[in-house]
């Protein structure tokens, strides 16, 4: 076969019709925004208290604390327990680049811990070789279409005194050896982001077993409420509004429904590619039951040109093909030396080497959101079609 039958080369493509939007403001959720807008209250009120509570009983945890955004909650938990100046946080260095902004906001160094390739996330072993006697904390992110393995992560963490608070972003739903993500630490955080499966638009909270971290993180973010213990750090801003909580009371009913749809074509996709040479879906971990899908992300070994490559998958299926985040070390979002102040301390992040994270970024990765698995009957095979046509023009003989 040609390679003019690829096209990006002007073949037909395996599919030229649009995709659906995903639509998501249901009645219900347009009977809560309208209940919302007519009660005299606007900001952290029932709807917020409705979502804190049903979100709570969802994870099986104590304790959910709504804030304007996730990277707000996750300054907000390591502010209540006290990390600033002199205190290394652990982070992967494939996260989102304000969960190792937080951090320096908070006085405190990132340091960056290189990834397994298999599932994209640190492990128990890459974490063990950027310890140090300033390490206060571990934030591991469970990331695109898998899980961090937490028990050996919190093994570490236990046996060196360090706090552990869960990135789950990506991840609303996700059920491993009977536990959410987002109850194996002392905390999480999770995002509603405008792209998130929970979502609306922007927001995020604060999830915790610990009601005594509970009652600070509610107080921090509360900027105009009187302490009910000794302080240790100022209040922030951070308050969500009712509209918001509204949007997501509307969906977390429907929310396991939808996970499980957009899972079963995960799985279905995953069988379709497992024969297929050099590709290697992000591993699923063993004693998963439920695994939420934020995006679908694969890795191919031995790409010739992996932007090529994503280039072309994305011009048989009309569907833009990205690569991971960009590693911390050299994520331009990071630039700590243009920031006067965080300047100081530029030296010491760019310095730091993730080989198997760059790899992954510039060789072999590819994603796409996740929710288009579900968009229709012809979804699945469509890309999978794409996958197999557009691979033997790209790996390495």
């Amino acid at each position: 076969m040609s390679k003019s039958c690829l096209a990006v080369e002007g073949g037909k493509p395996v599919r030229a019709e649009p995709w659906p939007v995903m639509q998501r403001a249901d009645e219900r959720t347009q009977h809560l925004i309208l209940e919302a807008l007519n009660a005299d209250n606007w900001s952290n009120g029932k709807q917020v208290q409705t979502f804190e509570r049903d979100f709570a009983a969802f994870l099986g945890c104590k304790c959910v604390i709504m804030t304007a955004n996730a990277t707000i909650a996750l300054k907000l938990g390591l502010l209540a327990h006290d990390i600033g100046p002199g205190d290394e946080v652990i982070v992967p260095a494939l996260t989102f680049p304000s969960v190792a902004l937080t951090i320096l906001e908070c006085g405190a160094l990132p340091v960056i811990c290189d990834i397994d390739p298999d599932n994209c996330c640190l492990s128990a072993s890459t974490l063990e070789q950027v310890l140090s006697k300033r390490t206060r904390a571990i934030i591991p992110t469970h990331l695109y279409c898998t899980q961090c393995d937490m028990p050996p992560i919190l093994d570490i963490a236990r046996r060196h005194g360090l706090i552990v608070i869960e990135d789950c972003a990506h991840v609303p739903g996700s059920r491993r050896n009977g536990r959410f993500t987002g109850t194996w630490g002392q905390g999480a955080i999770f995002s509603f982001n405008q792209k998130k499966p929970l979502s609306c638009g922007e927001g995020g909270c604060f999830v915790t077993d610990d009601s005594d971290l509970g009652q600070r993180i509610r107080w921090l973010r509360d900027f105009d409420t009187p302490p009910k213990a000794p302080a240790t750090r100022i209040q922030r801003m951070a308050k969500v509004s009712e509209f918001q909580a509204a949007v997501l009371n509307g969906q977390l009913k429907s929310l396991p429904d939808r996970l499980h749809a957009i899972e079963c074509q995960t799985e279905t996709l995953r069988k379709r590619l497992e024969n297929l040479p050099a590709v290697h879906v992000l591993s699923r971990l063993g004693g998963t039951e439920q695994q939420t899908v934020y995006s679908f992300c694969l890795r191919i070994t031995g790409l010739s040109d992996a932007a090529a490559f994503r280039c072309a998958v994305s011009a048989e299926l009309n569907l833009q093909m990205d690569t991971t985040y960009a590693p911390l070390d050299i994520n331009p979002a990071l630039n700590c030396s243009c920031d006067r102040q965080f300047r100081p301390i530029s030296t010491r992040i760019d310095n730091i080497q993730c080989k198997a994270a760059h790899k992954v970024f510039y060789q072999e990765a590819m994603r796409f959101p996740g929710h288009y698995l579900a968009a229709d009957a012809a979804a699945v095979e469509d890309i999978a079609t794409a996958i197999t046509k557009v691979l033997p023009f790209f790996i390495n003989s």
